[in-house]
Formats: structure tokens, sequence, C-alpha cells
């Protein structure tokens, strides 16, 4: 998946997709700084995407950067109001 993202970046490097399925790759192979990049150029490039705030805000909350995690989830919950996962994530990291 990783190798098929990288080929389709070579044509188009502001490809939003394929830098969010590079992104996904990567935090599935534990690569979480790449992950992040990735994840943050796909919110420079495509920032009506919500999937991509529900993301940043899971790595920042598990790397313990609560205020970056709300700030994300917060956006993602905005453009997605039914997005259960970033609102509850939200949640727990509002109240603690």
């Amino acid at each position: 998946m990783i190798q098929d993202s990288q080929r389709a970046l070579t044509s188009n490097p502001d490809d939003a997709a394929a830098r969010y399925n590079l992104a996904i790759a990567y935090r599935i192979g534990g690569m979480d700084d790449l992950a992040l990049e990735e994840l943050t150029r796909v919110a420079e490039l495509q920032p009506d995407f919500p999937d991509v705030y529900y993301e940043l805000g899971a790595l920042h909350a598990k790397y313990g950067r609560c205020d970056d995690a709300i700030a994300a989830l917060k956006r993602a919950c905005e453009l997605n109001p039914d997005d259960h996962r970033a609102g509850k994530l939200l949640a727990r990291l509002e109240s603690t």
C-alpha cells in the first residue's frame, strides 16, 4: 500500500487522497511520525476532509498532545457532526 501511494504521488504530489492513503499505511505500519507528516499535508491540501482531522487527533492523543488532539477532533466534528469516533474521543479528552 505504501509503494502504491508513493507511486501515485510521483505523478501528482498534491493528490490529497493518495497522501491520505499513504498516511494510513504509515500509521498501520507503525510509522507514526511519517503518518503525522502526511496527515498534516493532507489537511493543508484539503482542509474540508474530516477523516484527516480524526486521524490527526487520534495520533496526537496517542502521544499525549491533548491540546493538538482536541483542536483536530473539534475540526473533525465541525466538518462531520455524525463522526461518532471523533465525538467520543473528543469527549474523553475534554473530560481529563
